[in-house]
């Protein structure tokens, strides 16, 4: 058996059928097929980078607009493998607070995705050139939190709002039974609802029984940099306490987002509040409580996220309460 006869008898084991597989609990549809769909238009290149690229793309049925994400395989059943694990992670999930997966495919080309001068491709796109292609359609959100911040900084009241809504969307992921492993301000998306979402599941995976995950072979590539939590240093499993560092992470980005720093003056004020060094404007405050919590060198310190959406519900539900008698 080649190579490429390999790569089919994976994608049919990997699906409950040849055509298409839906979800009992979301009505969610996996479809593998090796034949492209003429149902989608490429509108612009929205994402790029190791992975693959992202597409806004125009449903001509639906007249609605969807993010595909198109992953060059190129005849390699192990990245293959990797890759189904994106679509088993997210393919049974509905939450309003994670980015809806719709379908996914495999085409032997990239017809109507194939890069051209209006994509502003970046060359580092390693999903050019093969010879089978992985599609996943999901939900357009037009914005991330990295983009909003840098020109809508958030006050703390927003930032709770933010991080509670967060909470309740890695609350539900770690409930499925997965980790996402990949927590960032780029990996947080607002819906055309107008929802948080937390969304590009690549780097996901399933939980084993000790509610962790071991080491893999794309081990370097999770927690990155500034969000990788204390105990990854150590080799030791990612859990879920890794998650919620990461969170924490990004409510320190969006507490620090009103002070326009540039990124190197951004990146030195983080290390130093995770070395413990608070400023003098985020001592004492219940937001400082909470990041110190998600920021807990030891695991076994950090709260769950079921804990702080309770904190946190009950802190918004008094600032509500104060701002109706200040205005009433």
């Amino acid at each position: 058996m080649d190579e490429e006869e390999e790569l089919f008898e994976m994608i049919d084991k990997s699906t409950m059928s040849e055509d298409s597989s839906t979800d009992s609990s979301s009505g969610s549809t996996v479809c593998v097929t090796n034949k492209f769909t003429d149902l989608l238009k490429k509108k612009e290149k929205i994402g790029s980078g190791g992975f693959g690229s992202v597409f806004r793309c125009l449903h001509i049925l639906e007249e609605k607009d969807y993010a595909v994400k198109r992953i060059g395989l190129k005849n390699n059943t192990k990245k293959l493998d990797w890759y189904l694990g994106e679509v088993r992670a997210i393919s049974s999930m509905e939450h309003k607070n994670v980015v809806r997966y719709h379908q996914s495919w495999t085409d032997l080309s990239c017809d109507g995705f194939s890069s051209d001068e209006s994509d502003h491709s970046d060359s580092s796109d390693e999903s050019e050139g093969s010879d089978l292609y992985l599609f996943i359609q999901m939900e357009f959100c037009p914005r991330t939190l990295k983009s909003r911040l840098k020109t809508n900084p958030t006050n703390s009241q927003q930032a709770l709002l933010y991080l509670h809504d967060l909470l309740e969307g890695l609350a539900y992921i770690h409930k499925s039974g997965y980790l996402h492993r990949d927590l960032a301000k780029k990996n947080i998306f607002f819906g055309k609802d107008k929802n948080i979402k937390i969304g590009d599941f690549g780097l996901a995976k399933k939980m084993d029984d000790n509610m962790s995950c071991s080491h893999s072979p794309h081990s370097t590539t999770y927690g990155k940099g500034l969000h990788r939590a204390p105990e990854l240093l150590e080799n030791q499993p990612f859990s879920r306490k890794s998650d919620l560092y990461a969170l924490g992470i990004v409510f320190l980005e969006m507490l620090l987002s009103p002070m326009k720093y540039d990124d190197h003056d951004t990146i030195r004020n983080i290390l130093k509040i995770k070395e413990g060094k608070f400023p003098h404007w985020l001592e004492n405050k219940f937001e400082t409580a909470i990041l110190k919590s998600l920021l807990a060198k030891s695991p076994n310190d950090r709260p769950t996220a079921d804990e702080l959406i309770h904190l946190i519900s009950s802190k918004l539900c008094k600032l509500k309460e104060g701002n109706e008698n200040a205005n009433g």
